[in-house]
């Protein structure tokens, strides 16, 4: 008997990670513990880091694609577009490739993101007392913040280099009606 795998390893690190980073980042900073009765803490947080996780990388990836978009003239649409007929044509060892830089990406944006925006309310909340901890966990954050642009040129690497990989193949980028 096998059990079916629900996340896969890149969701993991992409997705869920940091909505459980987040949780236990807000508990540390700001001593929460909500009073729910009937429901135990354990099954709050699985529930919930996943949750928190998908909507920081659905948040940093829309904010992301309008800085690309504004930078480079197209829109995220066109690029989704775009990215499923590649996905659609690649192998099996170069979708792993891209959703490993990707989730990579996710990861480091939106664990960075999330880092810098606690540690910035938790300075402002006491400055005159910062802590060395939120200090640190706000450098962290930078520097993730850093090393996401990195992956994020690398993802877009893979990417054109696949895209320009299918179309030197005469055009093999299939039609919007395949995809369907």
């Amino acid at each position: 008997m096998s059990i079916p795998m629900f996340f896969s390893k890149d969701d993991f690190y992409g997705r869920l990670l940091p909505g459980y980073a987040a949780i236990i980042l807000t508990i540390y900073y700001f001593n929460f513990t909500p009073n729910l009765s009937g429901i135990s803490p354990s099954i709050l947080f699985i529930v919930a880091g996943p949750v928190i996780g998908y909507i920081l990388c659905s948040v940093t990836s829309y904010f992301g694609s309008i800085i690309t978009s504004i930078e480079q003239d197209d829109t995220y649409h066109d690029f989704r577009k775009e990215y499923a007929k590649i996905r659609f044509k690649a192998t099996e060892m170069q979708i792993r490739e891209l959703d490993n830089t990707l989730s990579t990406y996710q990861f480091c944006i939106s664990t960075g993101s999330i880092f810098v925006f606690l540690s910035t309310i938790k300075i402002f909340e006491n400055l005159k007392n910062v802590e060395f901890f939120t200090i640190f966990i706000f450098i962290i954050g930078i520097i993730l913040l850093f090393i996401s642009m990195d992956e994020y040129e690398d993802f877009r690497y893979i990417y054109h280099e696949l895209e320009s990989e299918f179309i030197e193949d005469a055009n093999t980028l299939p039609d919007d009606s395949d995809l369907t």
